[in-house]
């Protein structure tokens, strides 16, 4: 649906008039062009006077004649006449080559380097009727005079010669089968000989390349006009004939092959004569049809098909108003198709351009006139884009290039050496209204998105102006009424007004055809109103560009003179007499590139220059300045509704712009969508194929468009290349193109966002609702928006919904979440209704105030048309069972009204359909649990009936629980089958005391005996239960608890065992005093009980029970000493015994533990010394790799440096370090002394045996975590206060003994420990791992930075050795 936009023409003299020489004595005729960024033009000039020839190449640059040649200078033959040339050039040589009629090849060298000399490099005998060059310079193509096909390389090799007239075809098709050629030859005589008498003319033969150069194709025409040609595909690579085209009466020689491949275009024209055999041969086909087989057609699963398509273009062919059309072949030389070109002409010339979208074509019409069309193809249809009409010239060549920046320019070149050079983009041509405008020949094809969607090729009517387009433009007339004009090419405007808004198709009045009938009906015409030519009033005016409207009875107008001057031309028009009236008149300074009108102000539009300035043109014809310019020339500009008096506009490389600055890159298209709710949006499409929708008053505060984060639903996934062509007034719409042509609709979530909420502001819930249903947005913004505003509106909004379903859905998509809150789904589309504020119990209040609605509802029969949603508000709240109850309602209800008023008075919506619905959002094994958590079998027998499920897998089950009789009995049941034990059991106990024991069996196999103590309330049955609950306990190790119980039980004797197993000695001993146990009985069990102490590493309790109950001193001593109370055990030893006992029984317990502590405090310092020396290296080896990886960056060269690294650093990196091949948890500064470590089990709820195992992490060298899991492990060695406090006691009691100097030792051996502990670990803290940080406690944390290596132990660590220090100095 695009339109060709031209953005530049420049006219210029492409050739010099010698000014010695009369001009009148001097003929000059243009015979060939080409080039690449120049324009290199090859004439003839022949001097009357003298009778001398030259051919002439010329170069054009910039507009002007840089240099020309004569080519008859450097050829041998001085008298050679030349009749005609052909110039094509090498581009990879940077050399142009002329082929002569007289068959000389002549090669200009224009590089740049060295002289310009033509120089002479071959003959063709016969001369040259057509040569060509590849696309990659590397091979050309040379058609003799007598009919020899030559590929020869850039060096003039030979790569292939054979008859240009071939049918060796290397894959024969089924419609080349042989047949007499056009020279009314046998196959056993020569075609030479015919070429030899009469040799092939340049004008006989067309070549054409595929854009890879595999092929390339000719079409060879012999013996006049009327004769056709054939075309011919020729395979480069094997050398040979690769496939003849389909015999067409009316083949041109005029071929070309599109670059990708995809079609070969030949020219055809049928005259009168041909046209009857045309007629003669379609009635041959039909008769061969009927005899069910075409004779030509050799493959016969394709014969039908073919026949099928040679019927249809011989109608197409018959029916065509105008003789010449372009068919299109494929490779195969099958014909694929064709496009019609109206009017009486016939094609010289076809050019595709570089990018294959547009086929330039020559036409000579009868009238002499010669015109230049645009073509292109979209959703299989051919349209006629753009017309250049040329009078008084015998002809036109014409040369595509490639624009810089992009775009595309065709170069055409008269006989009267005119070059004219026009640059065009792309665009759309559309209304503030969403309507689409698309030339087509002398067409306008209107579609109005907003009423209709109606995809290309077809439209909504067809405006028919009788003459070229130029430009169109819609604008909005009085009463809103829509206005479409054209400026065609004779300089008349032709317009039309929509009776009805936007509504084109709706004013129409169209025939109705009859069913019988086989007429097609085509697009609807609309025959607008012309004015008379603007030429006439401005004689100057050579070409016109642009048009738009101003308001709507004015027009402005871009012309440009024959001096090459743009001049704004300012007309009114009288829509009702089109009587066009001359107002004003500017010229300008510069080249217009694009005209819009100013959406702001409907008394201005807007004009940029090629330099990206930006002017307003007001209707009083004042010229005013933009506010900003953009920073390069934009193809598409666009103004804003705001009163910045900033535009928007984007360039060729895909920067979008807003005045002078760029906004996005990377664009490949955009739209402004006027009328959305919430203020207008700016859409653009990335050429990563997304969308994505931003508020216009939100970008023109930002210097750049934030990037796009994850989850943004201002951006959407499109097709590949799809652009945008239109925004739709009053709607959420946005209109989409493909590549290939077809339309797509999308509703981007930025627009439908805040539509809805201005519908939910005017309470417009059904818009709102279907809004957010069709277009699949998250049900909870109907809720989130302005909450908790729904619960006071749910009245209205249920009675706008009025449908059942559509309100329990709402209701099933609830979420506790806000999608409006802080990171909600969208809170970045709808900011300033965004709320940080906590929806508490969202679910709950709307379900509520749904209920609220409900019951207040007059009737039954209201209430009941909710159903689906009440029954939604309890099953959302998670209570299914009191939606089942409510369906048991329902059915009651239904049952009462077949009862009494019979089955014909039952109700529509009943309690099956309430059930179904249910089972559509809920398991159905769920609902049939919760059936029975209602201890409803009727309920349940519903929901099994209902479901998917066989429903004798549950009967039987149901038919279990109907025959119990005693209704607890049965609740208890089917609570068991629940696995509601609890519930089971409160029934049980309701059931009577003859089935206690069942209930205490279940109470403890499921371990419920404390519930069952609340629901018990006779002693005796407490008694039992006591007993039972303290047996369970004791099977379970926990023996405190147990021994409560026994005792709460009075079973006193277990109660004491119990309290024993638990080494809980201070309650048993307290027993067996209570139960009268002798003396023996109680050292007994005070001996039993320190030796389970003892076992369990418990040593200070079993210390004091030696010393208090089994008097036995050195054994207290001894445990004292073994749980590192030396002060206690020195105390006992003294005062109870001896100071034998001192160094019989504690010094060589202190001997044993000093000697262990010192070897572990040595063992721990040289592990935390090696630790820490391969962290040290880890990190210089860390900020060595961060600095290469820095200067990398830096330069850019992150290939390079991963290529010259050191392989033996990264070796190094990965190896294991000798003399560290493990890492263990395992030393005296983690865990305490032998005994000190133990934690007694408090209250005996845990084993005392059992220790839970801490997982050891293992440090894996050469890892990437490995310098993380040595900082942590390093940290972990630091000496924990049990083991300081152990060794400050151990020290002073080696004082007390006299071994001062084994003190001394010891506390150095800790000192030392500490002081590299800490060392390392300030050294950790203040560089820690990337990514890592470490919390240690306030007191190790200041002991570790305050620590320097000096002073005493006691300053660096909480440790009670004061005195000691002190007496060791």
């Amino acid at each position: 649906m695009k339109n060709v936009i031209v953005v530049s023409e420049e006219t210029s003299h492409a050739v010099h008039v010698d000014g010695t020489l009369e001009q009148d004595t001097v003929s000059r005729r243009i015979l060939s062009m080409c080039g690449d960024d120049r324009v290199f033009i090859c004439h003839t000039e022949e001097e009357s006077v003298r009778g001398v020839q030259s051919v002439v190449v010329s170069c054009v640059e910039e507009g002007s004649v840089s240099w020309e040649i004569n080519v008859m200078d450097a050829l041998g033959d001085g008298d050679a006449t030349v009749s005609d040339a052909i110039l094509c050039m090498s581009l990879s040589h940077a050399a142009l080559c002329v082929g002569l009629s007289t068959g000389h090849i002549m090669s200009i060298d224009v590089s740049g380097v060295g002289a310009m000399v033509a120089e002479e490099v071959g003959m063709i005998e016969g001369g040259i009727a057509g040569m060509e060059w590849s696309p990659d310079g590397e091979m050309v193509v040379i058609v003799g005079g007598y009919g020899q096909c030559l590929l020869l390389t850039a060096a003039w090799d030979v790569l292939m010669e054979m008859s240009v007239w071939s049918t060796a075809c290397s894959d024969p098709q089924p419609t080349a089968a042989p047949e007499k050629d056009a020279l009314g030859l046998d196959e056993s005589e020569d075609p030479q000989a015919v070429f030899r008498e009469t040799p092939l003319r340049m004008n006989d033969v067309s070549i054409s390349w595929r854009g890879d150069c595999r092929y390339f194709s000719t079409v060879v025409r012999v013996g006049g006009c009327d004769s056709p040609g054939r075309i011919r595909v020729w395979d480069v690579d094997d050398q040979v004939l690769h496939a003849i085209g389909e015999q067409s009466p009316g083949t041109l020689p005029v071929v070309a092959w599109q670059p990708n491949g995809r079609v070969l275009c030949v020219a055809n024209y049928l005259s009168d004569r041909q046209v009857d055999e045309v007629g003669m041969l379609r009635q041959m086909t039909h008769a061969q049809g009927d005899q069910g087989q075409a004779p030509e057609v050799r493959h016969v699963g394709a014969w039908k098909r073919e026949l099928k398509r040679r019927e249809e273009a011989e109608k197409l062919r018959g029916e065509a108003t105008g003789p010449s059309r372009v068919f299109l072949y494929e490779r195969n030389g099958l014909q694929h198709g064709e496009f019609v070109i109206p009017g009486d002409c016939h094609v010289e010339y076809m050019e595709w351009s570089s990018d294959s979208k547009t086929l330039a074509i020559v036409l000579t019409h009868d009238s002499g006139a010669i015109s230049v069309q645009i073509w292109c193809r979209s959703n299989w249809k051919w349209y006629n884009k753009f017309t250049r009409r040329f009078v008084g010239v015998d002809k036109v060549r014409v040369m595509w290039q490639d624009a810089l920046g992009g775009g595309a320019r065709l170069c055409m070149l008269t006989s009267d050496g005119q070059l004219t050079m026009i640059g065009f983009v792309w665009g759309y041509h559309t209304s503030e209204y969403g309507t689409v405008g698309v030339v087509d020949g002398r067409s306008i094809l209107v579609t109005p998105m907003s009423e209709c969607m109606i995809p290309p090729p077809m439209c909504a009517v067809e405006v028919g102006c009788g003459k070229p387009i130029i430009s169109l433009d819609f604008t909005v007339a009085e009463g809103g009424n829509e206005l479409v004009g054209a400026l065609l090419d004779d300089g008349s405007i032709a317009y039309a007004i929509c009776e009805d808004g936007c509504d084109w198709e709706g004013c129409l009045e169209i025939p109705e055809l009859s069913p019988e009938s086989d007429e097609v009906l085509g697009n609807p015409l609309v025959h607008p109103m012309l004015t008379e030519s603007l030429v006439m009033e401005h004689s100057d005016i050579k070409h016109y560009r642009h048009f738009v409207w101003m308001g709507s009875r004015k027009c402005v107008v871009v012309g440009q003179s024959s001096s090459g001057v743009d001049s704004i031309l300012q007309y009114g028009i009288d829509l009702e007499t089109s009587a066009v009236a001359f107002e004003n008149a500017t010229e300008l300074e510069g080249r217009v590139v694009r005209l819009i009108r100013d959406t702001g102000d409907a008394n201005r539009v807007v004009f940029e220059f090629q330099d990206g300035s930006l002017y307003y043109y007001s209707s009083e014809g004042q010229l005013i300045p933009a506010a900003k310019n953009f920073p390069s020339c934009c193809d598409c500009i666009s103004s804003l509704p705001s009163s910045s008096g900033v535009l928007m506009g984007l360039n060729r490389t895909g920067k979008l712009c807003l005045g002078d600055r760029v906004i996005a890159s990377d664009v490949a298209s955009y739209g402004i969508h006027y009328s959305s709710k919430g203020g207008p949006h700016l859409l653009y499409t990335l050429r990563s194929n997304f969308i994505r929708t931003l508020p216009l008053s939100e970008v023109e505060d930002l210097d750049r468009v934030p990037p796009v984060v994850p989850g943004d639903v201002s951006v959407r996934a499109i097709e590949d290349g799809a652009g945008i062509v239109t925004c739709p007034h009053k709607s959420v719409d946005v209109i989409l193109q493909a590549p290939r042509g077809n339309l797509e609709i999308i509703k981007p979530r930025a627009l439908v966002l805040p539509a809805l909420v201005a519908a939910l502001e005017e309470q417009q819930f059904k818009k709102a609702w279907t809004l957010a249903t069709v277009n699949r947005l998250d049900l909870n913004i109907l809720s989130d928006y302005k909450w908790p505003q729904i619960l006071d509106t749910m009245s209205s909004f249920m009675e706008s919904i009025q449908s059942d379903v559509d309100v329990a859905g709402f209701l099933q998509a609830l979420s506790d979440t806000s999608v409006l809150g802080k990171g909600g789904l969208y809170s970045s589309v709808l900011r300033s209704s965004s709320t940080d504020e906590k929806m508490e119990n969202k679910i709950d209040s709307v379900c509520k105030a749904v209920q609220k609605y409900i019951v207040s509802l007059d009737s039954d029969m209201d209430r009941r048309h909710w159903l689906c949603t009440e029954l939604t508000t309890y099953t959302k709240c998670n209570n299914i069972g009191r939606a089942l109850l409510r369906i048991k309602d329902v059915k009651e209800s239904d049952l009462n009204i077949i009862n009494n008023q019979g089955i014909e008075c039952a109700p529509k919506i009943t309690a099956e359909s309430g059930l179904k619905h249910m089972l559509l959002h809920i398991p159905e094994n769920d609902v049939y649990l919760a059936a029975l958590a209602e201890y409803e079998l009727e309920i349940a027998y519903m929901v099994i009936t209902h479901s998917q499920r066989d429903p004798g897998e549950y009967l039987a089950q149901l038919q279990q629980f109907a025959v119990i009789e005693n209704d607890s009995i049965k609740k208890a049941e089917i609570d068991k089958h629940l696995q509601r034990y609890d519930r089971a059991l409160e029934h049980l106990i309701q059931a009577g005391a003859e089935f206690f024991n069942d209930a205490l069996t279940l109470a403890t196999s499921h371990g419920l005996l404390r519930n069952m103590l609340a629901l018990v309330d006779k002693k005796d049955q407490r008694k039992i239960i006591h007993k039972t609950l303290g047996d369970s306990l004791s099977s379970k190790s926990k023996y405190e608890d147990a021994g409560l119980a026994y005792i709460a039980g009075e079973e006193l004797e277990h109660a004491l065992r119990a309290y024993r197993l638990a080494g809980a000695w201070k309650p048993a001993i307290t027993l067996a005093t209570r139960l009268g146990k002798d003396e023996n009985y109680i050292i007994d069990l005070a001996s039993r009980l320190a030796n389970d102490l003892e076992e369990a590493h418990n040593f200070e309790e079993a210390a004091i029970l030696m010393l208090e109950y089994l008097r036995k001193v050195p054994d207290a001593v001894r445990l004292y000493a073994r749980a590192g109370n030396w002060r206690e055990a020195l105390r006992v030893a003294v005062s109870l015994g001896s100071m034998e006992m001192v160094d019989s029984v504690l010094a060589p317990v202190a001997a044993d533990v000093a000697g262990r502590l010192l070897e572990g405090f040595k063992e721990d310092c040289d592990r935390v010394q090696k630790y820490w020396n391969r962290l040290q290296e880890l990190r210089e080896r860390r900020a060595a790799m961060d600095a290469m990886k820095a200067a990398a960056d830096e330069e850019a060269l992150l290939e390079l440096v991963s290529k010259d690294h050191d392989p033996d650093l990264d070796q190094e990196a990965a190896s294991v370090i000798t003399d560290m091949s493990i890492y263990t948890d395992a030393s005296l500064a983690t865990t305490a002394a032998s005994g000190t470590s133990f934690a007694s089990t408090i209250g005996g709820r845990k084993t005392m045996n059992k220790k839970k195992k801490k997982k050891k992490t293992k440090i894996r060298q050469g890892s990437p975590e490995e310098e993380a899991q040595l900082a942590q492990h390093i940290l972990s060695l630091l000496p924990l206060p049990s083991v300081c406090n152990e060794t400050g006691q151990l020290s002073e009691f080696l004082v007390f003994i006299g071994h001062e100097d084994d003190a001394a030792v010891l506390q150095r051996a800790l000192k030392e420990l500490i002081d590299q502990q800490s060392q390392a670990c300030a050294d950790i803290l203040s560089h820690p791992p990337p990514g890592k940080s470490f919390d240690l406690p306030d007191s190790i944390r200041e002991i570790v930075f305050n620590h320097g290596g000096r002073g005493s132990i006691h300053e660096k660590c909480p440790l009670e050795m004061g005195s000691v220090e002190r007496s060791m100095r």
